[in-house]
């Protein structure tokens, strides 16, 4: 079982100031870090794809130390999403701002705020919920009409693209080839092809 310390800096213009941060509480705790690795811009591929290299480098027995959460996901969804499969690879996280460790799958502790963490979500999503229906309740007695003019068409990821997929059309692509070389479901492919008369 290896038993290296891999450090993670997020993606942003205080990488600089992480790695300092890391490194001085290596030292006040007398943690040796083996490894830096920094996350590539979030822009540089699909959602996600940040940490690929992250996930490739971990191991059973490893320590991951990050500033802070925030570091491993753009959401709080994603932020538990990663912790746990990290946890679930009998991988230790530290956070140092949340000054959280989190030791393993096995840990009744770590679980217990893992479920802690999933309690806060699911709470943020009930506020942000009921936030935006008091907000709508409160525009429909101002008498102010919701949602979009009828029989206007919404924006899509793919309108840059109409006249190569009319092309593609033109030569009996199927509407899952589209979709696969524009990174889009088949059915996003078919309403882009409908609102657009192709």
């Amino acid at each position: 079982m290896e038993t290296r310390t891999i450090a993670w800096i997020g993606a942003g213009s205080d990488m600089p100031s992480q790695k300092d941060e890391l490194l001085s509480y290596a030292k006040k705790t007398g943690m040796h870090i083996d490894a830096f690795i920094q996350a590539p811009a979030p822009d540089e591929g699909p959602p996600g794809i940040e940490y690929d290299a992250l996930f490739a480098t971990l191991y059973r027995g490893n320590t991951l130390i990050v500033s802070g959460l925030s570091v491993l996901g753009r959401s709080i969804h994603e932020v538990i999403r990663n912790i746990t499969r990290i946890i679930d690879m009998d991988v230790r996280v530290v956070a140092v701002h949340q000054d959280l460790d989190l030791a393993s799958r096995d840990d009744l502790s770590s679980r217990i705020r893992i479920d802690m963490l999933h309690m806060l979500y699911n709470v943020q999503k009930e506020i942000v919920s009921r936030r935006t229906r008091h907000g709508l309740d409160a525009r429909k007695k101002a008498g102010t009409r919701l949602g979009r003019p009828k029989g206007s068409i919404g924006k899509s990821k793919l309108d840059p693209h109409k006249k190569e997929i009319a092309q593609m059309l033109k030569h009996k692509a199927p509407l899952s080839y589209i979709a696969r070389v524009y990174g889009v479901t088949w059915p996003t492919v078919e309403n882009f092809i409908r609102t657009r008369n192709l």
